[in-house]
């Protein structure tokens, strides 16, 4: 990590290709694509296969037999109450300050619990998620969620997030 605090172009890019590229291939990343595949119902059930040790003692796979798998969407179910119940009642804030106050409700409004229940369900998906403040054409601030499988964090020397970037290539 520290190549991508040089001052070389050349050794930055070197550096952050091969870390975007371990960070593809972490286990953190595999378990995320896991958890999106059970919320789609897309269940590791549906893969199981009939073996038997036919008579010459051989393991060999029983095409013929029943093999049906009913799989439970419990997953996305449990995702989606959670995602719910902690989102139930919207933000709340309270101050003196009337000026505060109105300034927080410019902002903390319904498209910010659009993006609290994006955070939520993602993150309960994938096991950890991201939100970026950024200014739209009004030049206002809003919040974005970024989707934890194309984002890349950048650490320090104490495993501390220190920044993350939008991953380009996948």
């Amino acid at each position: 990590m520290e190549a991508l605090l040089s001052e070389d172009v050349k050794i930055i890019a070197s550096a952050l290709k091969s870390a975007i590229d371990k960070d593809r291939k972490s286990t953190s990343k595999r378990e995320a694509e896991t958890g999106i595949r059970y919320y789609n119902h897309e269940n590791d059930i549906m893969n199981n296969r009939i073996f038997y040790v036919d008579d010459e003692g051989i393991l060999r796979e029983d095409k013929y037999a029943s093999n049906v798998r009913i799989p439970h969407g419990f997953f996305p179910e449990i995702v989606d109450q959670k995602t719910q119940y902690l989102l139930s009642n919207p933000v709340e804030y309270e101050t003196e300050n009337e000026e505060l106050k109105e300034y927080l409700a410019e902002y903390y409004n319904s498209e910010f619990q659009v993006v609290l229940q994006e955070l939520v369900e993602g993150s309960s998906q994938k096991g950890f998620e991201y939100v970026y403040a950024r200014t739209n054409a009004e030049d206002r601030l809003c919040f974005q969620v970024a989707d934890s499988l194309n984002v890349f964090g950048v650490y320090n020397e104490y495993n501390e997030l220190q920044t993350y970037l939008p991953s380009l290539c996948h």
